[in-house]
């Protein structure tokens, strides 16, 4: 299994340009670089995701490149000519295929859409091919990666029944909602968590 490791940044708004937030964001880059960096199966540095690109950010990334060269560094969402060189591949999100052609042909840098379709709800995966065509057709369109590929239905029993109850249903909870068992997928019920939740 391969691993692209978040280093936590928290989004935050604008908030990574002010002062006072600098020492903590720090401290999370730090904390994920030493806690990880024997892992082999990490093989990106992320930081954050979806955030603003701010001091803080840039901080962060000089400090897990300084910490780690051996692994590339990207910022999940972002893909702008501005982004300083230590971010060593682009990853956009959800973008049209037109728009992954035109990127692909013009980037400098590899181009790695680390959400470029998601599996959450009726939406489904809709476009893969012709997006996956038009990224890789350039020789810095590396790929991508799809967002909760896996079903995220978790399954609870209820309590068991008493004397003026004697229902035993399970309830599975999607995204908090809840969902009967004829609902959510199978699964979503079956009880025991699928292989990515265990540890």
């Amino acid at each position: 299994m391969y691993v692209m490791d978040e280093v936590p940044m928290g989004f935050g708004g604008e908030s990574g340009d002010d002062p006072s937030f600098m020492e903590s964001g720090l401290q999370r880059a730090q904390e994920t670089i030493q806690r990880d960096r024997n892992h082999p199966s990490v093989i990106v540095w992320s930081i954050g995701n979806e955030d603003p690109f701010t001091a803080m950010h840039l901080a962060a990334i000089r400090l897990v490149k300084g910490s780690d060269p051996t692994r590339p560094v990207l910022m999940p969402w972002r893909a702008d000519d501005f982004l300083p060189p230590e971010v060593d591949i682009l990853a956009p999100h959800y973008r049209a295929p037109s728009n992954l052609d035109q990127l692909a042909a013009r980037a400098n840098r590899v181009v790695i859409t680390t959400e470029y379709t998601h599996a959450y709800g009726e939406d489904g995966f809709g476009g893969l091919e012709e997006s996956w065509r038009a990224l890789t057709r350039h020789p810095s369109g590396a790929g991508g990666a799809i967002w909760m590929w896996q079903d995220q239905g978790l399954t609870a029993r209820e309590p068991a029944p008493t004397a003026s109850r004697r229902s035993t249903s399970r309830s599975s909870w999607m995204g908090g909602t809840a969902l009967s068992a004829r609902t959510a997928s199978r699964s979503a019920t079956t009880g025991k968590p699928s292989p990515s939740m265990r540890r």
